[in-house]
């Protein structure tokens, strides 16, 4: 069968309970028949689910007028005869005469005070969730602040989450780009590997390589959510529809089917179906979602730090621990109901801080410096530790980090320039603006691009990919290339950073002998 016949053929075994359902307008029967249907499905699957939320908002106009009325019948039937028919007594009086509102005041005391205009603070709101899972005592931590200097500035509340999104729009992006040192160039590179995945994508949703399905597939989500598509989207909504489809139909008994034998596919999944309901709002993708955020919470060890495959051990894992903190961060943005998901981000400062190098740097599972350096200062950066004296260290410890295609850094190059794309861009200034014309163009030169390969709208078009420069890497072209195509669109998709928090338990820390390249099994 060919590609294009695999792909009508899943349309078609689809549709009837795609998540596009809760967009389309469905006659009050058709709605019923769906969600009888879904009843019928197997416990734990998406369909099922779906048709418990939907029986819910189904059942609630029927709820709204159903129980005022049994109410006020009982008080009728019920209520003592002589309240029934009793005789209210009204009594008609003049009106009082009312001093005039131009009365001077002749006591300089009595004149209120002029109140002085108040200045709107555009700051991120977080939920703050009840008492979290038992991982030990918290330290004394204060609620992170907001910085001046963050490089894009978010509109912080779900009240105005539009507002947020603004920046992922065609309008948002240009603007920020513009801003922010991005080129047209730039978002034609996107807009090729946007349509290079779209032409690889399998029939169920996934991507393939291997064994980790779902995390190469999130990762592609999140290519597609930082251009702003969506379900609804006209030129990509399907295959964000199906990919959303294929990652909550995956997870069964709070884990990911398919997952590598680290379990980076836990959070990685986590990140991004939690961005996902941040964009979507789907109540189906939050239920999946705030269960995998929950595991991540509870997977936390104690000191702060998670270890493979959320394991409760005293290991700090600086690679999973960069999942777990992304995940955080966007169930947060997201303001998923997860308790204990703010203190979790908090303490997971402290477990950072006992892998970065008293000298500047982050080591691996210790103290030390190397590429892993990135991942710690995004992610304390993203948890409300910018300001700390470890992530000041670890940006002046990359400023010898390069983006040099022909002499790539380290065995792993576009893991450790995923994570210092995003970290120097939130540190700004001269750190972001020299790092930006040495990675921008490193990217638009090693893209390969196929002319003429993709048709849409009756023109033809370009898609592109990237294979990373190091044979040690791995992990396939869905890796790579998703990876590059969101370091090209760092300009618009970050969700904000904070300042250092006032009061963090300062963890002793030394030199080890662990070594500075480390084998990242991600997938």
């Amino acid at each position: 069968m060919s590609k294009t016949s695999r792909h009508a053929s899943a349309l078609s075994s689809t549709h009837e309970h795609s998540l596009l359902d809760v967009f389309d307008e469905l006659s009050f029967a058709e709605k019923w028949r769906r969600v009888l249907h879904g009843w019928r499905q197997p416990a734990r699957s998406g369909e099922r689910r779906w048709a418990q939320l939907q029986t819910k908002r189904l059942m609630a106009p029927f709820a709204a007028v159903l129980v005022p009325c049994v109410v006020v019948t009982i008080l009728l039937l019920y209520a003592p005869a002589e309240l029934r028919h009793a005789i209210i007594e009204v009594e008609y009086r003049d009106p009082t005469p009312i001093d005039p509102l131009d009365k001077k005041f002749e006591d300089p005391l009595d004149i209120p005070e002029p109140v002085e205009p108040v200045d709107v603070i555009d700051m991120e709101h977080t939920s703050v969730g009840s008492a979290g899972p038992a991982i030990g005592p918290p330290a004394k931590i204060a609620m992170p602040q907001p910085i001046d200097f963050v490089p894009v500035q978010l509109t912080r509340s779900r009240v105005v989450l539009k507002g947020v999104l603004q920046s992922r729009t065609p309008g948002g992006r240009a603007a920020a780009r513009a801003q922010h040192g991005g080129s047209e160039k730039a978002e034609a590179a996107v807009m090729r590997v946007l349509r290079w995945l779209k032409t690889t994508q399998e029939a169920d949703g996934s991507w393939s390589h291997g064994s980790v399905r779902p995390a190469m597939t999130a990762f592609a989500l999140l290519t597609y959510l930082a251009h702003g598509e969506t379900p609804a989207s006209e030129e990509f909504g399907e295959t964000v529809e199906k990919s959303l489809k294929y990652l909550t139909d995956s997870f069964r008994n709070d884990h990911f089917k398919g997952r590598d034998g680290h379990d980076y596919t836990h959070p990685i999944c986590a990140y991004a179906l939690s961005e996902a309901y941040a964009m979507t709002g789907t109540p189906l993708v939050k239920v999946v979602a705030e269960q995998a955020i929950t595991r991540v919470v509870y997977g936390q060890h104690k000191g702060g730090g998670w270890d493979y495959g959320l394991k409760q051990t005293e290991r700090d894992d600086t690679s999973y621990m960069g999942w777990c903190a992304q995940a955080l961060k966007a169930a947060q943005f997201a303001d998923l109901e997860v308790d204990g998901i703010d203190r979790a981000a908090k303490l997971a400062i402290r477990g950072f801080q006992k892998n970065a190098h008293p000298e500047g740097g982050f080591g691996y599972t210790g103290p030390g410096t190397g590429g892993l350096t990135g991942v710690g200062v995004l992610s304390m950066q993203l948890l409300g530790g910018a300001g700390t004296e470890e992530v000041r260290e670890g940006l002046a410890w990359m400023e010898s980090m390069t983006c040099d295609w022909e002499k790539p850094f380290g065995a792993r190059p576009i893991y450790y320039w995923y994570y210092a794309t995003q970290a120097k861009f939130h540190a700004g200034d001269r750190t972001w603006k020299a790092w930006n014309r040495e990675f921008s163009l490193t990217m638009l030169k090693n893209q390969v691009v196929i002319e003429d390969a993709y048709e849409w709208n009756g023109e033809a078009h370009d898609i592109g990919y990237w294979e990373s420069p190091s044979e040690g890497e791995g992990n396939g072209l869905v890796y790579s290339s998703t990876l590059c195509g969101l370091m090209l669109q760092v300009y618009h998709r970050g969700l904000g950073t904070f300042a250092e928090p006032e009061e963090i338990d300062v963890v002793e820390i030394s030199l080890t002998d662990d070594p500075d390249e480390i084998k990242i099994e991600i997938l």
